[in-house]
C-alpha cells in the first residue's frame, strides 16, 4: 500500500486549489447576462478547445523533455491573465481573447500533474495503486469544487453581480502557483532514459508510434469522448437550474428576487453534486474490486453517461425539471467515477516517461471532439432549445460510441 506522505498531501492540495474556480457555476449565466447568444457561447467553448488543441502536443513535449513544473507554473500565469480579462470584459471579442489565454493554460496544465503523480508512484514502487491514489487526489479536487460553489453563491448573492467572482478566483491560483513551486526538483527533472533526460525527439517518435496505430487511436477516442461530452455539456445545467429555481413554489424563497433564487439553487446543486462526485472519485477503485476489468468499466460507463444525458434532455422537454437536474447531477458523479479508471487505462498505452505526451495526445482528440460538440450544442440550443440540443447530441454520440470500444489487451 502507498504511504500518505507530504507529497501526497501536496498533490491533494493542488487539486483542491485548482478547482476553486468561483466563476464556474455561473459561467453560462454570466455570458448570457453580458448579452451573448448560445451560438456565441458555443463559439467561445470551441475557441477554447481549438486553442488547447493547437498547444496540446507542444505543451506535452515541453513537459516531458524540459520540465513539468515549468509547464504547470506557466499555465497558472495564463489562467490568471484570463481571469483578469474576463473580470473587466464586457463584449464578445474581449471574452474571445480571454478564452484563448484560458485554452493555452489548459494545454500546459492537462496531463502534466497526472504525469508527475504516476512518475512519483513508479519511483516509490506504488504503481499498483494508481486508480486508488489518483482517485484520492481527484476527490480533493471535487471537494474544492464543492466549496467553490458555496463561496461563489455567497459572493453573487451578496454582491448581486457575476463579475467579482473572477477576481476572487485569482487568490487560490496564486496559492496554487506557490504550491507547485514547492514540489521537489526530482519530479521535474528526473525523467531518465539511457542515462540522460529524455529528448523531445524521442518523445515525438514515441507519440507518432502510438497514434499511427489504429487500435490505440480508437482507444484514445473512446477515452476522450466522455471528457469532451462532459466538458461541452456540464455548464448547461445552469440554465436548467435557473428554470427549476423560478418554477418551484417554495415558501422560503418567496421574499427573494429571481436572481437570488437562482443563486441559492445553483449553490445547493453544485455543492451536492461535487460532494457526491468527490465520494465517487475516491471510491472508483471499488469498481475494480467488484470486477477487475478496466475495459468493461471504460466502455460501460461511457454509454451510461450518454444515456443519462439523453434522459435529462427528455425530462427537461417535458418540464420534469427536478428529475432532469437529478440526471444531470448523475452525469457529474459517474464521470468522476470513470475518470480515475480511464486514466489508469491510458497509462497502459503510454509508458510513464512520456505520459504527459500521452495525455496530451488524448486531449488533442478530446479538444477536437469538444469543439464540435460545443458548436453543435450552441447552434442547436438557439434553434431548437437547450433540451432538444442535449437530446440530439447525446443520441449522435451514443451511436458513435458503439464503434469505438476499448479492448482488454
Amino acid at each position: 500500500m502507498y504511504r500518505k506522505d507530504l507529497q501526497y498531501y501536496k498533490f491533494c492540495l493542488y487539486g483542491f486549489l485548482k478547482n476553486l474556480r468561483f466563476f464556474e457555476p455561473f459561467f453560462i449565466l454570466f455570458l448570457r447576462y453580458k448579452g451573448l447568444s448560445f451560438t456565441q457561447i458555443g463559439i467561445l467553448y470551441a475557441t477554447r478547445e481549438i486553442t488547447t488543441n493547437l498547444f496540446e502536443i507542444p505543451s506535452g513535449l515541453m513537459a516531458d523533455s524540459v520540465g513539468r513544473k515549468k509547464s504547470l507554473l506557466f499555465s497558472y500565469v495564463m489562467y490568471i491573465v484570463s481571469y483578469v480579462i474576463f473580470a473587466f470584459g464586457a463584449v464578445f471579442w474581449i471574452f474571445f481573447i480571454a478564452i484563448i489565454f484560458y485554452g493555452i493554460a489548459d494545454a500546459f496544465r492537462s496531463g502534466t500533474n497526472k504525469a508527475m503523480i504516476y512518475h512519483y508512484l513508479e519511483v516509490k514502487g506504488w504503481s499498483d495503486f494508481k486508480v486508488d491514489y489518483y482517485g484520492h487526489t481527484r476527490s480533493c479536487s471535487q471537494l474544492g469544487s464543492a466549496l467553490s460553489s458555496l463561496v461563489a453563491a455567497f459572493l453573487v448573492f451578496t454582491t448581486n453581480n457575476y463579475t467579482s467572482i473572477y477576481l476572487y478566483t485569482i487568490v487560490p491560483y496564486v496559492l496554487g502557483f506557490l504550491l507547485i513551486a514547492s514540489y521537489p526538483k526530482w519530479i521535474d527533472k528526473d525523467i531518465k532514459h539511457k542515462g540522460g533526460q529524455i529528448t523531445a525527439g524521442e518523445v515525438l517518435r514515441e507519440f507518432w508510434h502510438t497514434v499511427k496505430n489504429w487500435t490505440a487511436l480508437r482507444y484514445l477516442t473512446n477515452l476522450s469522448l466522455v471528457e469532451a461530452y462532459f466538458k461541452a455539456l456540464k455548464d448547461y445545467i445552469q440554465p436548467l437550474i435557473k428554470q427549476m429555481a423560478l418554477s418551484l413554489p417554495l415558501v422560503w424563497l418567496a421574499t427573494m428576487t429571481d436572481k437570488q433564487k437562482i443563486t441559492v439553487w445553483i449553490g445547493i446543486v453544485y455543492f451536492v453534486v461535487y460532494i457526491l462526485s468527490s465520494y465517487a472519485s475516491r471510491h472508483a477503485s471499488h469498481l475494480i474490486k467488484l470486477k477487475n476489468d478496466l475495459a468493461f468499466w471504460v466502455n460501460g460507463l461511457l454509454m451510461f453517461i450518454l444515456v443519462l444525458g439523453m434522459g435529462s434532455g427528455l425530462l427537461e422537454h417535458y418540464d420534469r425539471l427536478v428529475w432532469a437536474v437529478v440526471l444531470f447531477m448523475a452525469i457529474f458523479i459517474i464521470h468522476n467515477m470513470r475518470k480515475p479508471i480511464s486514466v489508469a487505462y491510458l497509462n497502459k498505452i503510454f509508458r510513464t516517461e512520456i505520459f504527459a505526451s500521452g495525455v496530451s495526445t488524448q486531449n488533442q482528440i478530446k479538444t477536437l471532439l469538444s469543439a464540435a460538440i460545443s458548436l453543435g450544442l450552441g447552434a442547436m440550443a438557439d434553434w431548437l432549445g437547450v433540451a432538444w440540443a442535449i437530446i440530439g447530441i447525446s443520441v449522435i454520440l451514443l451511436t458513435f460510441s458503439l464503434f469505438i470500444p476499448v479492448g482488454r489487451n
